[in-house]
């Protein structure tokens, strides 16, 4: 007799909602950011691993290393992070998600 199962999670650190503003650069094969305007967004959760955001305009590719730029809530500065994009999928035309997963920890 089977039983409900119930599904396993495998992520690998916990998530949680998260609403706040980050910037993206997105970077040069040589670790240089390229002469482009950041990319801005919203995160949606934040684990220790990475990061789901929403964006709007402008789309990302899948492997691609970035620099992310988290404001702290408590003071007028951002930490830096480099993270690659692992998913994307557009939400509606011209609004994107995407999962990023931390590069240095």
């Amino acid at each position: 007799m089977l039983g409900k199962m119930k599904q396993k999670n495998s992520r690998a650190a916990q998530r949680f909602s998260c609403k706040s503003s980050v910037g993206l650069v997105v970077l040069s094969s040589h670790g240089q950011p390229p002469d482009k305007d950041a990319i801005s967004g919203e995160i949606m959760n934040i684990s220790g691993g990475g990061m789901r955001m929403r964006f709007q305009g402008q789309t990302l590719e899948e492997g691609v290393v970035l620099l992310v730029k988290m404001p702290l809530s408590l003071a007028p500065v951002t930490v830096p992070s480099i993270a690659q994009v692992k998913w994307i999928k557009e939400e509606k035309p011209g609004t994107y998600e995407a999962g990023l997963q931390y590069l240095i920890r």
